[in-house]
């Protein structure tokens, strides 16, 4: 009876195994404040002045008890910090960004939304609260040396967050998941369950593509608006894909827990064969 290792119990440490394993591994965001200069002109969001609310998970509760839709994303001082004219916001990653895969690697999610039609969908537009929300956008590895994005012209964020696939908001959207669809692909959706399933699973937000930086991986990311934009920048976070997350260690319960599964399986490999 001592050599012998139940189905139940490798199950148990099989299960554990797999649990820690998925816990090393998703999408990261921003995990530190470099520096934040809040600008001269925020407009309606003068009192938008923390940067540490762009810091961890995208907000999936607005606060007035409803999920993230794409008409009614986060929009508290206690969500979303601005950037006003003549301002810049830089941010560290939670873990590298790869920029060896080619799909957009880097979601930002800022405070977005669409003008909700009648019938509970979008229009032609669709049309956008804040159609003037844009910023430049650098990266970089090391936090000294930095590269432009988009050849140093102004990116657009017009893309809302999702932060669910379904109305009964039971389905989690995927904030790790690009969304490489545009304005046009939400566009003339009929009601609200159509425009939610036309993020494809993908909890929408503008993604950024690195592959063509010459870096190897981004750990910094800054945001700057120019004192000759139209309009302030707000943001509520920024995510890792899945894919170009790079996890560099495994997670201490890794470690101790696989020996122990290999070592159980030999025992039952050799139970077995007796």
């Amino acid at each position: 009876m001592g050599r012998f290792i139940s189905c139940r119990a490798l199950g148990l440490v099989i299960a554990v195994g797999l649990s820690l394993c998925g816990r090393a591994f998703g999408w990261g965001y921003a995990s530190a404040v470099v520096s934040y200069d809040q600008g001269t002109n925020r407009f309606q969001f003068n009192s938008y002045t923390n940067p540490s609310v762009a810091l961890g998970l995208p907000q999936t509760n607005p606060g007035d008890g409803v999920a993230t839709t794409p008409f009614n994303n986060p929009f508290s001082p206690n969500d979303v910090v601005s950037v006003g004219l003549g301002g810049e916001l830089t941010l560290q990653l939670s873990t590298p960004a790869s920029c060896t895969d080619p799909r957009p690697q880097i979601g930002v999610f800022a405070f977005q939304q669409f003008v909700q039609q009648p019938s509970g969908g979008t229009n032609g537009g669709p049309a956008l609260f804040y159609p003037s929300i844009q910023a430049d956008v650098n990266v970089s590895s090391d936090g000294n040396n930095w590269v432009s994005l988009n050849g140093g012209n102004p990116i657009v964020f017009d893309i809302p967050a999702n932060a669910f696939a379904d109305v009964a908001a039971t389905q989690a959207s995927n904030y790790g998941q690009p969304f490489t669809g545009n304005l046009a692909s939400l566009a003339n959706e009929p009601n609200e369950a159509a425009t939610l399933a036309a993020y494809g699973g993908s909890a929408g937000g503008t993604w950024l593509n690195v592959s063509g930086t010459g870096l190897g991986e981004v750990n910094f990311i800054r945001f700057s608006v120019p004192a000759t934009y139209a309009f302030s920048f707000q943001l509520d976070a920024v995510t890792v894909s899945n894919e170009a997350t790079i996890t560099e260690i495994p997670e201490p319960g890794i470690v101790v827990v696989m020996p122990m599964l290999g070592w159980m399986l030999l025992r039952t490999r050799g139970r077995n064969a007796e």
